[in-house]
């Protein structure tokens, strides 16, 4: 029997409805790095007193609070449970029931914080600090550092992730002279840690990015070694600390100075979805593409799909195929209800992220985010000019150089 070719068109098009009807659309995750450059990003830095130290502040949970970062290390040392303890932090910790029991034993008086340097800043509307400070357990010194998020007008504890946790360990393993030396401009009469200092100052600004990225030529000596960094890495105690007890944190104890940062931030909680047929047994089922405006899972088809957050809110970047072929990206903001409804925005990161979205497949993407030396040459040359040290993704450079 022949087959007439307008009913075959017809035959295959309901084919490819029935298809796309009934379809699960399967997915494999895969990791991105893609990453921001920050300009001129306001940050303050400040020096302790000498004798800004504190020990066991807080008899109860209520007369503690979150409102600076330097309240929440109160808290902290005061708890004598685990909840007081965790509602420190902004992620699940360990309990210890242990600890508490020690802590109410201990001498107030050879067990205390004193705090060293501080560094404030943000990103995008994230605000974050770094506090330096060592920690006297019975006379005996250890270094510490603590990084802090704003979150609900609260100062928490936060992991150290990514590229900030490259500020938070170099904020606990320098030393603060070596410190002042970066956001002061002050002389640590080591040539090479000066000279390099100086050169990524440009007027206020200094290129965090590109000191973090930095690895001396030479070997450091004990002399600078002792200079550089926290000397209790080096020595296992430090004697004729001072103590004095504080109630609360004051602003005006310290000499806070203000200076702009330069550097990279990789896009937070980001992960690709690689939309994939049944042939992959691993792959799961995407079951929230009906929370998605105007995408019609019936007439459509996912191709990627990128999720990440930034500015405090939840975004998805989905690029999918209609019937007639057509390619199309949209940007969607994760609202209260758990939908996902299409924004406009003016954002030039998001901007950057959606159109180097619109331009490159899963292929490209798994390429350029390989560490390992890529046999095509212009694949290669193009991760070396938009990719740092960390193996982060420019995405505003990465735009320049995709066609």
């Amino acid at each position: 029997m022949k087959i007439h070719k307008k009913t075959l068109f017809i035959l295959c098009f309901v084919i490819l409805q029935a298809n796309m009807l009934f379809a699960q659309f399967k997915y494999i995750e895969t990791a991105s790095n893609f990453g921001f450059q920050i300009d001129n990003a306001k940050t303050f830095y400040s020096i302790y007193p000498d004798d800004y130290t504190f020990t066991l502040q807080c008899k109860k949970q209520e007369n503690c609070s979150n409102k600076t970062p330097e309240e929440t290390l109160i808290s902290l040392f005061s708890s004598d449970n685990y909840a007081w303890e965790q509602s420190n932090y902004s992620y699940k910790i360990d309990e210890n029931k242990e600890k508490f029991s020690i802590k109410k034993r201990m001498d107030i008086k050879s067990n205390y914080f004193k705090l060293i340097r501080k560094l404030e800043f943000s990103i995008g509307n994230e605000d974050y600090s770094i506090i330096k400070y060592h920690i006297s357990e019975n006379n005996k010194l250890k270094p510490y550092a603590s990084l802090f998020k704003k979150i609900n007008n609260n100062w928490l504890i936060c992991f150290p992730e990514n590229s900030v946790s490259k500020i938070y360990i170099m904020f606990m393993s320098l030393s603060d002279k070596a410190l002042d030396g970066i956001f002061l401009k002050k002389e640590t009469n080591v040539s090479y840690f000066d000279n390099k200092v100086k050169e990524l100052y440009s007027g206020n600004s200094f290129n965090l990015t590109a000191y973090m990225n930095y690895t001396p030529e030479i070997d450091m000596s004990d002399r600078e070694e002792k200079i550089l960094i926290d000397n209790l890495l080096i020595k296992n105690n430090i004697n004729n600390q001072t103590y004095k007890s504080i109630i609360r944190y004051e602003q005006e104890l310290l000499n806070r100075q203000n200076l702009s940062l330069i550097y990279t931030k990789e896009i937070s909680d980001q992960i690709i979805y690689n939309y994939v047929d049944d042939s992959y047994s691993n792959a799961k089922i995407d079951k929230n593409l009906d929370a998605y405006e105007n995408f019609n899972t019936q007439n459509e088809r996912p191709i990627l799909k990128l999720n990440f957050s930034y500015n405090n809110n939840y975004y998805s970047i989905l690029k999918y195929m209609n019937l007639a072929k057509a390619i199309n990206v949209n940007i969607y903001l994760k609202n209260e209800k758990q939908n996902f409804i299409i924004v406009n925005t003016d954002d030039s990161i998001i901007k950057d992220v959606l159109d180097v979205m619109r331009k490159v497949d899963i292929n490209f993407i798994e390429r350029i985010s390989m560490v390992e030396k890529d046999k095509d040459l212009i694949i290669e040359d193009i991760k070396n000019k938009v990719k740092d040290k960390n193996n982060v993704i420019n995405v505003s450079l990465l735009k320049k150089y995709i066609k």
